[in-house]
């Protein structure tokens, strides 16, 4: 949904329906350009994140696996770095949460040591 200064809504973006994709979703940032969605592929693999790029017509741009941690819970960009939040412990609540410094996506990650 995007407001005014006073939040009057001014318009709305569909950037997708559940049935497009499958996981579980974690907390979207913008860029100015573009929507960062983490998803959890719960369906595949525990250790499985994909962080989704949508244009501001609502369009995909670009999927990147971001691979070896737990769930994303949350991401933001500060300047040229992305920092995605992880929960710690799944199965467990979400009271501990690790913080990442990614590269702006422009490939697939695999953090596992």
């Amino acid at each position: 949904l995007v407001f005014d200064g006073e939040f009057n809504l001014k318009d709305n973006i569909f950037l997708y329906s559940a049935a497009e994709m499958s996981g579980t979703t974690g907390d979207l940032c913008f860029d100015g350009t573009y929507f960062y969605i983490p998803y959890w592929r719960n369906d595949i693999d525990k250790n499985r994140n994909d962080v989704v790029l949508f244009d501001t017509r609502g369009r995909r741009v670009a999927t990147y696996a971001v691979d070896g941690a737990t769930h994303i819970e949350s991401l933001d960009i500060v300047g040229d770095k992305l920092y995605a939040s992880f929960i710690n412990y799944i199965g467990s609540s979400s009271q501990m949460s690790q913080v990442y410094v990614l590269p702006i996506l422009t490939e697939s990650i695999n953090m596992k040591k």
